[in-house]
């Protein structure tokens, strides 16, 4: 398996969005206080009504950025190293674009090699290393392979 990580938040592009009008459904009952009759519930009537308004959005926004460039961003990378994939991490559409055509053009230009060990008595994570001749030849690979134990 070889991953290809894009650093891409769907959570942040809806986000960002622009609001869409949503009907009040009569079901929706789960408000923390009434507000007067007649009034339709938004997050901005609210806040015009009790004032104090959070900005919900934003703080998503930062605790998403801050989780994805700490965490995410990191695994995501690590994971597709570690496979021989590569890591994109840029947020423009075009950029998004470019990234997934070289993606696509990448998976139809691979080869993929199999290897049998001499001896299969040697347990734990193994390092692989492939050299090729050719110059100019870019070539990414799996960092190893791990061979377990036999179950008792």
């Amino acid at each position: 398996v070889t991953i290809y990580g894009l650093g891409f938040s769907p959570a942040e592009a809806l986000l960002l969005q622009k609001p869409q009008y949503q009907p009040e459904s009569p079901l929706d009952t789960n408000v923390a206080r009434p507000l007067p009759p007649g009034t339709v519930r938004t997050p901005t009537t609210s806040a015009q009504v009790w004032g104090t308004p959070v900005p919900v959005v934003p703080i998503m926004i930062a605790t998403g950025q801050i989780i994805r460039s700490t965490l995410a961003s990191s695994l995501l990378e690590f994971y597709a190293g570690y496979t021989g994939g590569v890591f994109h991490s840029h947020w423009s559409k075009t950029a998004l674009q470019e990234q997934l055509s070289r993606i696509a053009s990448e998976v139809h230009s691979q080869y993929e090699l199999a290897y049998v060990p001499d001896t299969l008595s040697q347990t734990g994570f193994h390092r692989i290393e492939v050299q090729v001749k050719r110059p100019g030849v870019k070539v990414r690979t799996r960092a190893g392979y791990f061979y377990p134990e036999k179950s008792p």
